[in-house]
């Protein structure tokens, strides 16, 4: 795409051509939205691993429609706990009829109370919640789920580099089969059930 900008009013580089994008200042989802290099990386590659057909989404935001895009056959499911953000939200993807939305208020453990959304199996869980503030390693519960993961389904954890988070992937390694398949600035991608264990090639220190 090159580097040269050019500049049009309230939008900067980002809407998707090619590699190339363009946000707007005035998507309801902007500000609460997944790293540039989080929606190339679901856009341009996580495509060549897999094509999944139900995918799970802790905190939704731009990243819903990023998915719902990028799989448009895909049937996504995506849990918010806060009741604002999640009638925000509902607005927003209300036209992405792939896409359900629960409205999930945070257990006695400070995680996602259990729903519909634990039955049945997915092949993608991207897991961009509960937020940092709401207890150290918050989001460390999305573990419940994994054995509802598919075989060599993908487990992306955002905010990897953070040292909640990386505490987080060492404490899956140690007690999960998965292995790593790439780490962006700030994020982590694993597959579930593959022969080299996680703990033998991302263990953070």
């Amino acid at each position: 795409c090159g580097r040269k900008v050019t500049r049009v009013p309230h939008r900067f580089p980002g809407a998707v051509t090619g590699s190339c994008f363009m946000w707007s200042f005035t998507d309801p989802l902007m500000f609460w939205r997944i790293s540039w290099s989080l929606e190339r990386y679901l856009r341009n590659t996580l495509p060549q691993y897999i094509n999944p057909s139900r995918i799970l989404e802790f905190g939704p935001g731009r990243s819903t429609r990023v998915l719902a895009e990028t799989f448009p056959d895909a049937r996504i499911t995506s849990l918010e706990h806060q009741e604002a953000y999640y009638s925000k939200q509902k607005a927003s993807l209300q036209d992405l009829p792939q896409v359900t939305l629960h409205h999930c208020p945070l257990n006695a453990d400070l995680f996602y109370s259990s729903g519909k959304w634990t039955e049945g199996s997915y092949d993608l869980l991207l897991v961009d919640g509960p937020p940092k503030n709401t207890k150290p390693r918050a989001r460390a519960g999305a573990s419940r789920i994994f054995d509802n993961i598919a075989a060599n389904g993908i487990i992306i954890l955002d905010d990897s580099h953070r040292p909640d988070e990386k505490a987080i992937i060492n404490e899956w390694a140690a007690d999960f089969d998965l292995s790593h398949v790439f780490t962006g600035g700030s994020f982590t991608v694993l597959r579930k059930g593959m022969i080299t264990p996680v703990s033998k090639s991302l263990v953070y220190s």
